[in-house]
């Protein structure tokens, strides 16, 4: 997924102008280019992932895949970006590697590994929502 890092202004700060002059400036596309470059992060931001960041201090091997990756921001479904913040996608996410890394090292087929991140996930919600 694109960005990786996330800033946020709290609505109870006590300066509502500065954090809002603040946030606008950090939010601007100069700004945000120089820190997906110096972090080497797939931009968050689609008018730069479709301009494109520059990755002076990568490998070449690692600028390319950046590259790659930022130009497929725009793709990505409206879905997974949802599930980032959903209450639950840690448990999604776990289930997801977990299974799926057992079905590519031939410990389980694919179809079980789908059978078994459905079983996880539903198992984990209802265990938290016990809680």
């Amino acid at each position: 997924m694109p960005g990786g890092a996330a800033l946020v202004a709290f609505k109870s700060t006590q300066h509502p102008q500065e954090v809002a002059r603040l946030m606008e400036y950090l939010a601007s596309e100069p700004v945000l280019a120089e820190f997906y470059s110096r972090s080497l992060f797939v931009p968050g931001h689609l008018g730069l992932a479709k301009k494109g960041v520059a990755y002076p201090s990568a490998s070449p091997e690692a600028a390319a895949a950046l590259k790659v990756f930022g130009r497929s921001a725009s793709d990505i479904s409206p879905i997974a970006y949802r599930t980032q913040g959903y209450v639950n996608s840690r448990i999604i996410f776990n289930a997801v590697i977990s299974r799926l890394g057992q079905a590519v090292s031939g410990e389980t087929t694919l179809d079980e590994a789908y059978k078994r991140v459905t079983a996880d996930v539903a198992q984990q919600i209802a265990e938290r929502n016990k809680q």
